[in-house]
């Protein structure tokens, strides 16, 4: 992501637009949304990642924020002085130390296991049945498998990102096994997993349908 994502292109610029704020302004129909920006430790130590820092400051810099200018609307002013930017980040160290200081920090901890369980129940579980168009009685998981998921595959993390991976890697692998035909050997010759809906998902299955893989170093970007 470039900082055009953010301010937009010129519209003399064909297939131009405007940027992701002023789209947030347009959308919410007020002047005072909620702008919540994730990973922002994982900004890169490049050119564009220095121009979005740059704009991050000035959306929170209170004596400028009143006039922030969008590259598409380049004669504009809109003001943004009454939006609520939230922030969050896992390394503090990595985040600009200018972009830092303007900001009230609030200290958060990690979910804990029965808390990351209840998350699954009632977030995770929901969206990804939704995407695959299972119902709640086509598969079940047990809290203990749950668990199970959490201990031993997603490297021991704070959050839920890895755990909803495994779910989703779970739900769309069974998806296929509904599409294919029973005798199908799907995925690798040496796995042999007879599945019947209604299902229940073991360890078994679980260790069946998710590759143990290296930690890998995550590539700097910016989620917004």
């Amino acid at each position: 992501t470039d900082s055009s994502f953010l301010e937009g292109h010129s519209y003399t610029y064909e297939g131009s637009s405007w940027g992701k704020i002023v789209e947030i302004l347009i959308k919410s129909k007020c002047m005072n949304p909620v702008i919540y920006f994730d990973e922002l430790d994982k900004i890169s130590d490049t050119p564009k990642g220095e121009e979005i820092v740059g704009i991050l400051t000035h959306l929170t810099d209170t004596s400028q924020n009143e006039k922030y200018h969008d590259k598409y609307f380049s004669e504009i002013d809109f003001d943004l002085s009454k939006c609520l930017f939230i922030f969050s980040y896992n390394d503090e160290s990595k985040v600009n130390p200018i972009l830092l200081d303007r900001m009230y920090r609030i200290q958060t901890n990690g979910y804990k296991a029965k808390e990351k369980i209840t998350i699954a129940r009632n977030h995770l579980l929901p969206i990804i049945r939704e995407q695959v168009k299972f119902t709640k009685e086509d598969i079940t998981i047990e809290d203990s498998v749950l668990e199970y998921i959490c201990e031993n595959y997603t490297d021991n993390e704070e959050g839920v990102r890895n755990l909803k991976r495994c779910l989703e890697i779970i739900y769309t692998k069974l998806n296929l096994y509904r599409l294919m035909k029973p005798e199908t050997n799907l995925f690798e010759k040496d796995i042999s997993l007879k599945v019947e809906f209604p299902y229940n998902v073991t360890r078994d299955t679980v260790e069946t349908l998710i590759k143990k893989t290296e930690p890998e170093s995550y590539i700097n970007s910016m989620y917004i």
